[in-house]
């Protein structure tokens, strides 16, 4: 029986039920590459989660006075004492005094009297960043004797985020090189056929951790609590992910 052979590509035929007929379509040919081969611009993302490891505690002094100058005085004694108080404490970690603020109080004023400052309340903000997160919460509840809890942020240490960048960096060109082998392929060539003509990795990406904000009104916040009265709270540090990107440039030899 003689054999029919197609001179470029092979051919799919399909009967149409009901007839006599077949339809017969040509597959395209397999794609070569250019004469002067061809250019992949191809990007991959690698990512890791990891359990965050480390947690800045966020609490306050507030004061109140007739003068701006007393006000900011009392406040900076209360955190001075306070804060030598906390550091004594047997808890590893590193505070930060930030966010010095001052609000003016004004008085009610009688009807067509324009409103006058009548004391000032001065807010000083301190942060605790402790490495072990069990450590959190015994600092949020044993600062409570001296400050206002004002919240908690758990995330990922620079440490633990350097710890996988080369992991990340690998499983990335995997990744660009996968992709480059499947399209030589598809393009009739072989992966040996691929060369590099550029890399670029783009800046690791870290997610944003946890954080846990008080929901207590400023005014009544702002009165240090007795740390007996306060329960040791409960935190979850979550998890927060690492990413890195890598661009690149290859060409499929022709």
């Amino acid at each position: 029986m003689n054999r029919l052979r197609t001179s470029a590509a092979a051919l799919t035929c399909i009967a149409l039920m009901g007839t006599a007929f077949t339809v017969c379509a040509a597959e395209p040919e397999v794609m070569r590459p250019g004469k002067d081969g061809t250019v992949l611009n191809l990007s991959a993302t690698a990512s890791v989660e990891l359990a965050n490891d480390q947690a800045v505690v966020n609490f306050y002094a507030m004061e109140t006075a007739p003068t701006l100058l007393e006000a900011t005085q009392k406040v900076l004694k209360r955190v001075n004492e306070g804060l030598a108080k906390v550091k004594a404490l047997d808890i590893k970690a590193e505070y930060e005094t930030t966010n010095l603020s001052s609000y003016p109080r004004y008085n009610e004023p009688k009807k067509g009297e324009a409103a006058k400052i009548v004391g000032w309340e001065v807010r000083q903000s301190i942060s605790g960043t402790v490495k072990e997160v069990d450590d959190a919460a015994e600092l949020a509840q044993q600062a409570a004797k001296y400050f206002a809890f004002d919240g908690v942020r758990f995330s990922l240490s620079k440490a633990a985020q350097s710890k996988v960048q080369e992991q990340l960096m690998r499983e990335a060109l995997i990744d660009v090189r996968t992709q480059a082998a499947i399209i030589a392929e598809e393009l009739g060539a072989k992966p040996s056929d691929v060369r590099v003509e550029s890399i670029n990795f783009n800046r690791s990406n870290y997610g944003m951790g946890v954080e846990y904000k008080t929901n207590m009104p400023r005014l009544a916040a702002a009165r240090a609590m007795d740390a007996a009265s306060m329960p040791l709270p409960q935190f979850e540090p979550g998890k927060s992910t690492v990413s890195r990107q890598v661009s690149a440039q290859l060409r499929i030899d022709p």
